[in-house]
């Protein structure tokens, strides 16, 4: 008996706890531990203001993915620049590069209500994918990335995702092959396509290459083959 009153009231002030912060949130008062790579978090007065050494790296990061450069290749460009990764080790993670690309963070904007705990005994937290309310503020912090940038990175991280959750590209040769749409370029994220070489001729060979240095020329991608 005692064991039950005990959670009881551990689940209600849980459900208290819970909610008095989701009414800040909806204030627009920032809730939780805030850190992110290329800001400074203030405990006290919870604010986030610009980091001067880490913001290069969060720009970098940027302008190579805006360039056409995959998060694998910039997770090793970082890795063999020796800059330490958001948890200090010396080398980045494709994830942790996405995960960068992702976060409204850096254009100034906050996101709240990404994780929610499930269990009060346990206070386990995992994603929030709809379940709960996200409260997003606008124009909450200084930006190190501008809206411009932000929205080009946006739109080819969501065409590159519909082509790798669909398995195939849209377009006119979408299904002409079995690897179409399939192989992607380990350096720079692009798609491989079927092409010929020596077409008509006896020494003529199928081959597939990274449609980045094929279109715009080997200076774009000049370590893929």
């Amino acid at each position: 008996i005692l064991s039950s009153v005990a959670q009881q009231e551990s689940e209600t002030i849980s459900a208290h706890v819970t909610l008095g912060l989701e009414m800040k949130m909806k204030r627009g008062e920032m809730v939780g531990d805030n850190k992110a790579y290329g800001y400074n978090y203030d405990k006290e007065n919870k604010t986030i203001t610009i980091n001067s050494e880490q913001a290069p790296i969060i720009e970098y990061i940027y302008d190579r993915y805006c360039k056409g450069i995959g998060t694998r290749t910039i997770a090793k460009e970082l890795s063999d620049m020796e800059i330490l990764s958001p948890k200090g080790n010396k080398r980045w993670s494709e994830s942790t590069v996405l995960g960068i690309i992702k976060n409204p963070i850096y254009k100034g904007d906050l996101l709240m209500g990404k994780t929610y705990t499930t269990d009060a005994i346990t206070h386990k937290r995992v994603k929030n994918y709809g379940e709960k309310n996200q409260y997003y503020v606008k124009n909450h912090h200084p930006a190190i990335i501008n809206e411009e940038i932000w929205n080009k990175v946006q739109e080819i991280l969501k065409k590159r995702s519909s082509i790798k959750n669909g398995g195939r590209m849209k377009g006119n040769y979408s299904r002409k092959y079995a690897f179409s749409s399939r192989i992607f370029c380990g350096y720079c994220g692009s798609v491989f396509a079927r092409r010929c070489w020596a077409s008509g001729t006896k020494n003529e060979k199928r081959v597939w290459q990274c449609m980045a240095s094929v279109k715009n020329g080997m200076e774009v991608c000049p370590k893929c083959k």
